[in-house]
């Protein structure tokens, strides 16, 4: 049995099989391993079917190699009979059996094999059986039922059964009805008796929970369901298109109810595609519609923009905790693989002996596990999703969650802005096995790879409505996704806004060639603004920022991790020594106009992230860059430089992301981390007067009346910089509950995923004190989802709630990775 298809042996003596499909007005044979329909001949073959001449012509034949179908009187032709059966020959001279070639069907444009669905239901372990039939008179309204007999006669629900076919086959395979039956009808020859399905069929309504039709509109809406997609008793809450509908169908649907005086559009039954939201609609009643008009520009234009949430996973770091231990620690997280490693991964010998090969990367742990089942998506569809939209997804599930918000309690707009390197995961592991695939499944490892839907796949999973915008600008990227998520906030285009990148390559244990003058570094380490600058080291990560205006986040008592004060983004333009080259002009222009947008003066910038390649030209371009524009400022040592690049290398596309992630946890702690390798000044930093240096040793951040203000730059590849001017956060409003003790909830999808959370839990706890208990309770209650397994606590202090959160789970020193939970 190889994937369900059953081996049904060789031919018998004096029997002859024949494996043809049409071509043209012949039929000709397929080679070994290639399916088509079966035809046998020999002596056991029939003359006919008795006083039947038309269906003794359709299925019998002569036939002969030099002359496809011919007539009798042709020496070499042979006498064969049309089986209708779909087989091929495997490389053992066996027939495998695929099915019917009646029992193919199209529906809504997609040839579909009802055998494979049969067989892909059988898989569950509780179905004994399976029939698939199709129901409806054209390819445009047929839709599938499966009839299902279990092993103990127990019932499955409908939601179990498709949950498991999703992780075998595609979604116009799935059907639409799903009917248990204690035993199939059987014909007087004992095959199954298909037309006695159908009335079974037409007489019994699925089992399930159904919500009593409130009104007689409700009924109508019912009654059309049940007369255009040929069902009985649709459920109020399931969708039109999950239950055998289509786009043309719901033409139907209209005309119907226009008939009964309903004026209503095609594009209104696709907004409300339920029995209870299109009965809403029609009698005024708009609980259930999201319409949130933004507003003009000009009451948000100049507004500042709240950080209040951030995840995100860089080498060395699962989240952001970590990585700002590192950075603290002045840890470098760059990884040096041996010769034995790199030959295990597949690096070739030659490679790895050459001289000029730099076993050195910046990785990230587990980038092949994914929590599929959390998002609901199947795991052969998990399988062909970009590693990087899969960590994207994770990331914004935690940014929400750090923030305090739960995206599917939030009715207003967000929006989605970010960006994804090449996706090395679609050409190394996808391309290779989608040529022999249909059009349909090739479109969706497309889809699933390709850099234009990382945006729309997250704001889909989360069901966000503002915009969804990929964007990409090389190396700067991700920080251009944070100016462009300022900009639709002030525009009020959204409410709240996603940002950032994500750069992550499969073949995490390798290294790179170096090349003297280019943008690698020769020994994996990177020096920014050292006079032995030699270049930068590859590294992976994603991160994602959640904003919000100021004003708003202030109002909902938001936790603020900074404010972004003014963003910039212009491109260097063709005045420069050659395309990848970096220019002066350029970056000393976005960063005015970051200043200008702003309205801050340089002066009371103390700090700046600088893109910091650690390449000689690029360094120097950049310090030169930042003199003009702070020519003015007489400070000396009064702006500090780094560049998070030494700690981990460039992330690529993530880089800017990374730097801007830096900057605000430094503003929100009031300390500066040390740029690391730093010995010697690069010669454009050698005067000992003027406001910059480079910040080498861990320090608090004091700026004495002034607030902490940083600039953090990103400069892609092609030209396009980007600017952001950044604030440390205005002091939290403290509110005191006047209760001696609070509710605690805690949830999670299932059992393990809870116990994970509990230990989370309680060891972030152990790591921050001074929390108040209030605020926690609100954020577990209020900010996040709730899910089915679910505990709670009642408690006084941090101290019992840890204990109670450890209780049951003392012996779970290290529990199996599910999805990592974050807490602020």
């Amino acid at each position: 049995d190889r994937d369900g298809l059953p081996d049904i042996g060789k031919p018998i003596s004096n029997v002859t099989c024949h494996i043809l499909k049409q071509n043209g007005d012949k039929r000709v044979p397929v080679p070994p391993g290639v399916f088509g329909e079966l035809y046998v001949g020999g002596d056991n073959v029939a003359l006919g079917y008795l006083n039947n001449p038309e269906l003794t012509a359709q299925s019998f034949f002569y036939w002969s190699p030099e002359s496809s179908l011919c007539g009798k009187d042709q020496p070499s032709a042979k006498r064969i009979y049309k089986t209708g059966d779909i087989v091929r020959f495997l490389n053992d001279g066996n027939l495998e059996m695929k099915g019917r070639l009646d029992n193919q069907v199209k529906i809504r444009g997609y040839r579909i094999e009802l055998g494979d669905i049969e067989s892909a239901l059988k898989r569950h372990p509780q179905i004994k059986d399976a029939i698939v039939m199709s129901h409806g008179k054209t390819s445009l309204d047929k839709h599938l039922i499966a009839y299902i007999k279990t092993e103990d006669g127990s019932q499955l629900s409908k939601d179990k059964i498709l949950s498991h076919l999703k992780g075998i086959l595609p979604a116009y395979m799935l059907p639409a009805r799903i009917i248990s039956t204690n035993d199939f009808p059987l014909m007087a020859s004992g095959k199954i008796d298909r037309k006695a399905l159908f009335a079974l069929y037409q007489n019994k309504a699925e089992s399930k929970k159904t919500i009593p039709l409130k009104n007689e509109l409700m009924k109508l809406i019912c009654s059309i369901w049940e007369e255009v997609l040929g069902l009985s008793n649709p459920g109020i809450e399931e969708n039109f298109f999950d239950i055998g509908g289509s786009s043309l169908l719901l033409i139907k649907v209209r005309n119907l109810l226009r008939r009964h005086g309903y004026k209503i559009e095609v594009m209104d039954l696709f907004r409300y595609p339920t029995i209870s939201a299109l009965s809403n609609i029609l009698q005024g009643d708009k609980k259930e519609t999201i319409s949130h008009v933004g507003r003009p520009a000009k009451d948000r234009r100049g507004k500042n923009i709240a950080v209040i949430g951030m995840a995100g996973r860089f080498p060395g770091a699962e989240n952001t905790d970590d990585f700002w231990k590192n950075l603290i620690a002045g840890k470098e997280s760059i990884t040096f693989f041996s010769k034995e490693e790199l030959l295990s991964a597949g690096v070739p010998e030659k490679i790895v002996l050459n001289p000029n090969y730099v076993p050195a990367n910046g990785i990230l742990k587990d980038i092949d596990m994914f929590d599929a089942e959390f998002f609901s998506v199947p795991p052969s569809e998990a399988r062909m999703i970009d590693p990087q939209q899969r960590l994207l997804l994770e990331t914004a599930w935690h940014t929400f969650e750090n923030a305090g918000w739960d995206p599917t309690r939030y009715k207003k707009r967000v929006g989605v802005f970010l960006g994804t390197s090449l996706t090395s995961y679609f050409i190394n592991n996808i391309l290779s096995s989608i040529a022999g695939l249909p059009e349909s499944k090739a479109f969706s490892a497309l889809i699933a790879n390709g850099r234009d839907f990382a945006a729309t796949r997250i704001a889909y999973k989360l069901n966000l409505r503002g915009p969804a915008i990929n964007v990409s600008t090389a190396c700067s990227t991700s920080l251009t996704a944070v100016h462009l998520a300022v900009q639709a906030l002030m525009d009020g285009h959204c409410e709240m806004a996603l940002a950032g990148g994500a750069t992550v390559h499969p073949q995490q244990v390798d290294g790179y060639m170096y090349e003297e003058g280019a943008i690698l570094s020769p020994d994996g380490h990177c020096r920014a603004f050292d006079a032995n600058a030699k270049g930068t080291v590859g590294g992976n990560g994603v991160a994602l920022v959640l904003l919000k205006p100021l004003d708003e986040a202030i109002r909902d008592s938001d936790n603020i991790y900074a404010v972004i004060k003014g963003t910039a983004i212009n491109n260097d333009g063709g005045d420069k020594i050659g395309f990848t080259a970096p220019s002066i002009n350029g970056q000393a222009e976005v960063i005015r106009l970051a200043q200008k947008d702003s309205g801050v003066q340089p002066e009371s910038i103390s700090y700046i992230e600088c893109h910091g390649t650690g390449t000689v030209l690029g360094d120097s371009i950049e310090i030169s860059a930042l003199r003009e524009v702070f020519e003015n400022n007489s400070g000396e040592r009064s702006c500090a430089l780094g560049s998070v690049k030494t700690n981990f290398g460039h992330l690529d596309t993530a880089a800017g992301i990374a730097g801007l992630l830096k900057t605000t946890l430094s503003l929100y702690h009031g300390i500066i981390p040390k740029t690391l390798h730093f010995q010697k000044p690069n010669e454009q930093l050698s005067s000992p007067k003027g406001p910059f240096y480079v910040n080498s040793l861990t320090q608090s951040w004091q700026t004495g009346m002034l607030p902490r203000r940083a600039g953090v730059s990103s400069f892609g590849v092609g030209g396009t910089n980007v600017h952001v001017i950044l604030e440390e956060p205005p002091l939290p409003v403290v509110k005191k509950s006047g209760r001696s003790s609070q509710i605690i909830p805690l949830s999670a999808k299932n059992e393990k995923a809870l116990r994970k959370l509990s230990l989370s839990m309680a060891e972030f706890l152990e790591n921050n004190n001074g929390l108040d208990l209030a605020d926690i309770a609100f954020t577990l209650a209020r900010g996040r989802k709730t899910f089915n397994v679910r505990r709670a606590f009642v408690t006084g202090n941090s101290s019992d709630l840890i204990k109670k959160l450890r209780s049951d789970y003392q012996s779970d020193k290290n529990p199996s990775r599910e999805l990592a939970f974050m807490f602020t």
